[in-house]
């Protein structure tokens, strides 16, 4: 049976509330994710107190492992495999609650990923001495427009 123009108008309404409802769920975890993995590491704290949340700013508590950092001969360095395994850690901890936050969204209410680590506006935007700035939100967002159109050609 052929179906009638308001039940079509209906159906395509539906099926375009259900796939902007997904992109911007799939956006969100894919940017988060991004800005996670652009976090410098050393305890893994910047990466860990990443907090997704929905519609206000929430804080999270991690901690981080011991500091990859050690004084040798040379002055400071970094212990990578330290540093790899905080990370390891702390996306561990970070990525259930992104899965969980972005999978539960509504495109009603705002997405937040917040850090309120007090050196994560130093990471971004000004370095440490031996390492400028990480820039991980800014390049994230550069790359927000590439992340949402290869989501919309999966999603149809």
């Amino acid at each position: 049976m052929k179906q009638n123009f308001g039940d079509q108008i209906k159906q395509f309404r539906e099926k375009t509330e259900r796939n902007t409802t997904l992109v911007f769920q799939e956006g969100c975890r894919k940017i988060s994710y991004e800005i996670a993995e652009q976090s410098p590491c050393s305890t893994g704290k910047l990466i860990g107190q990443w907090s997704p949340s929905i519609g206000t700013p929430l804080d999270n508590n991690f901690q981080g492992g011991q500091s990859a950092w050690f004084k040798s001969g040379n002055g400071w360095e970094k212990d990578q495999g330290i540093a790899e395994a905080n990370r390891s850690h702390a996306m561990a901890d970070l990525a259930p609650r992104i899965e969980t936050t972005t999978m539960s969204l509504d495109k009603k209410f705002p997405y937040y990923f917040t850090n309120h680590t007090s050196y994560a506006r130093l990471a971004e935007y000004e370095g440490w001495k031996r390492q400028g700035p990480y820039f991980m939100i800014t390049t994230s967002v550069g790359q927000f427009k590439i992340m949402i159109d290869e989501i919309v050609v999966t999603i149809k």
